[in-house]
């Protein structure tokens, strides 16, 4: 995304995220160099871009006992600057929400969500800033036969526990350690010919929800989540 990992390990950032903690410069290995060059592929807008890079997709989402599925657009700026909608089969908004410097904002909900409370919108909308965001550091970033895997605990003192596939570098498997019985599990199925996720699968049983979103360059998905022929999104900010 935005952020991008530098030689030897540590992060260069891009846009307005505030920069964490630089490690000490140290030679990047053979496996940090795959990994950094597959997390540069991922998309990310230019920092003065005022539209993001617009994603659209379907998904699957259960939530306590209701499964819906839909289809949205995500405009993505940085991991940390994004929105995203998306709207039901009957074209029916489901949610639609931003992330930025405050944190998960919901702005729309469908009504019969109003059960479960705009805050599980919220936690969705929150992990998936986790999941877009990579490792602000190489460093400790081990092989286990075909598997590169990186534990690291981060500013927020969350235990991150990253997996990546040893030939393409390619971010594979995330567990974040949230708390007591919360785990935040997020696994990244294939990729695109220009090296982004084709598809995320996010689960947290202490927030009751799994979400499957993909990819795709269908134009179905747009018009579904623009009926009216105006753009969804325009960014996080």
């Amino acid at each position: 995304m935005a952020a991008l990992l530098a030689a030897g390990g540590t992060l260069a950032v891009s846009g307005c995220q505030t920069a964490p903690h630089l490690m000490p410069a140290t030679a990047p290995t053979p496996d940090m160099l795959r990994v950094r060059a597959a997390f540069e592929q991922w998309p990310h807008a230019p920092a003065a871009a005022i539209q993001g890079v617009i994603r659209p997709f379907f998904t699957t989402i259960h939530i306590a006992n209701h499964r819906v599925t839909a289809s949205g657009i995500l405009n993505i700026h940085s991991p940390r600057d994004f929105r995203i909608t998306a709207v039901t089969e009957l074209g029916v908004i489901l949610f639609d929400a931003r992330f930025n410097w405050a944190g998960a904002t919901v702005l729309r909900a469908m009504p019969g969500l109003g059960q479960l409370g705009t805050g599980v919108i919220e936690n969705i909308v929150t992990d998936l800033s986790t999941a877009f965001r990579p490792p602000p550091s190489l460093i400790g970033l081990k092989r286990d036969g075909n598997t590169l895997v990186l534990n690291q605990t981060e500013a927020d003192t969350h235990e991150y526990r990253w997996k990546f596939d040893a030939k393409t570098g390619r971010a594979k498997i995330l567990d974040v350690n949230l708390g007591l019985f919360d785990t935040l599990h997020v696994q990244y199925k294939g990729y695109t010919d220009e090296g982004w996720p084709r598809e995320l699968v996010m689960s947290r049983g202490a927030r009751f929800y799994t979400i499957s979103i993909t990819f795709t360059d269908s134009p179905m998905a747009m018009r579904a989540a623009a009926p009216s022929g105006r753009a969804v999104g325009g960014g996080g900010s």
